[in-house]
């Protein structure tokens, strides 16, 4: 079901047609609008940015190019240019699409249609969802990825588990980190998240991997906990569960000690009574023996320049963190604006405030490709502010409880510097022209 609202100019040559669906959608449920022009003659045009009144939205997503065919508008026959775009209301109550305006210029003169208003109502997150965090999608997908086969894992060495979260209509900011649970023998820990968009006509599809490096502390056998994550299918209008199974692992003993077995059974002789030929295995294992030591002690050597290589490398990245150069940054003063507010809603300790600076800030500190959501700003910056805003996601889309640092949000954002801008890239945000339609 969609909402749609029409206009036409007098004489019939021109009409526009601005749909959204679903008319109603959830909190962070993605909205998608299309916008229609029909023509019967070629034209070159601009729209208006797309704007809202009422409750707050994330910044309008382009879903690509404009796709040109033939249709009807009231019974008429017309050209169409078409264009998509998505967005996702941030709370519930009245949203409101405000008029999109076309002016054209044609072979017979210049041409201005407007579109009405739409008035859409945001519904909250529905009772019957008892999740922890509120993920509403057209479908969502767990899956997993051993660097070892399972039942190939040595005790003491580390293997790489990647969990993957693949949700079809939700944005990065709404999956969480699936969390692997706790297990007895089992050592885990969390690697930075990976997050991807992929924009298709359709929407937004959005995958976020997690990588743990798992370390088994005793040879044996073991198994991972059941994974669940709740979630709301916008299709069905139901609460659904994605779900990973528990593993099994198989640990074999570390090779240090098979190698020291090896060499103290002395091939099954009594020990009180060393034969000739034990003797003569001892003999030739201690080489072996020796050689492993080597290797072993040369690697950790490795280890170690490598860490204090990567742990420069990382304090120089905290030091300052610029924009990637070639991308424009909006006017000095706007960014002074926001910088102040987001340190003002710092301040203040509100997490809802906190987030509505940092998309702010970050839209002018990389306004051709700004981030929509605090996890894609996390992504961009480094990890110091990155935890910080994962902790402040936490605070938001789970539960009121945890913990966050609104001082460690601003005092690393300080640390940002935008790029030089240049004169002639285009205006962030600016709508797709409409040329020969």
């Amino acid at each position: 079901l969609a909402l749609r609202v029409r206009a036409r100019t007098a004489d019939r040559a021109l009409a526009m047609e601005v749909e959204a669906e679903p008319p109603r959608p959830f909190v962070q449920q993605q909205l998608i609008l299309v916008v229609k022009v029909y023509h019967r003659e070629e034209l070159r045009g601009n729209l208006t940015p797309i704007k809202f009144a009422g409750v707050e939205v994330s910044p309008v997503v382009d879903l690509g190019q404009q796709k040109n065919y033939s249709g009807q508008y009231q019974g008429e026959d017309y050209r169409v240019a078409e264009l998509r775009y998505a967005v996702f209301p941030q709370a519930s109550g009245a949203l409101t699409v405000q008029p999109v305006q076309l002016t054209a210029k044609t072979p017979s003169g210049t041409k201005v249609v407007s579109s009405e208003a739409l008035e859409l109502r945001v519904k909250p997150i529905p009772a019957a969802f008892t999740g922890k965090h509120w993920i509403v999608a057209k479908n969502l997908k767990l899956r997993q990825q051993w660097s070892v086969p399972p039942t190939e894992i040595m005790a003491g060495e580390p293997v790489t588990r990647t969990i993957t979260m693949t949700a079809d209509g939700a944005g990065v900011g709404q999956l969480p980190q699936p969390r692997p649970g706790e297990a007895a023998g089992l050592k885990i820990y969390a690697d930075q998240p990976t997050n991807e968009e992929k924009i298709t006509a359709h929407g937004i599809t959005t995958t976020r991997a997690q990588k743990y490096a798992v370390i088994a502390t005793a040879a044996g056998r073991f198994q991972t906990p059941r994974i669940e994550v709740p979630w709301w299918n916008s299709g069905t209008g139901r609460m659904e569960i994605a779900v990973l199974d528990p593993v099994d692992l198989r640990v074999s003993p570390a090779p240090a000690a098979q190698i020291s077995g090896a060499i103290g059974d002395g091939g099954g002789a009594d020990p009180a009574r060393p034969t000739m030929g034990g003797a003569a295995a001892a003999g030739r294992g201690r080489p072996r023996l020796i050689a492993w030591l080597v290797a072993s002690i040369a690697l950790n050597i490795a280890l170690a320049v490598f860490f204090l290589v990567a742990l420069a490398a990382w304090r120089r990245a905290c030091g300052a963190v610029v924009a990637p150069v070639g991308r424009s940054v909006a006017d000095p003063v706007k960014l002074r604006q926001a910088r102040a507010m987001l340190e003002r809603a710092c301040r203040e300790n509100q997490a809802q405030s906190v987030k509505n600076a940092l998309l702010t800030w970050a839209a002018l500190i990389w306004p051709a490709s700004p981030p929509r959501s605090l996890e894609a700003i996390a992504s961009r910056v480094a990890p110091p502010l990155a935890a910080a805003i994962e902790r402040l996601c936490r605070r938001l889309y789970g539960s009121p409880a945890d913990d966050w640092d609104a001082d460690a949000i601003a005092r690393h954002a300080r640390r940002i510097k935008p790029a030089v801008p240049q004169p002639d890239s285009p205006a962030a945000g600016a709508l797709q022209p409409l040329y020969r339609l």
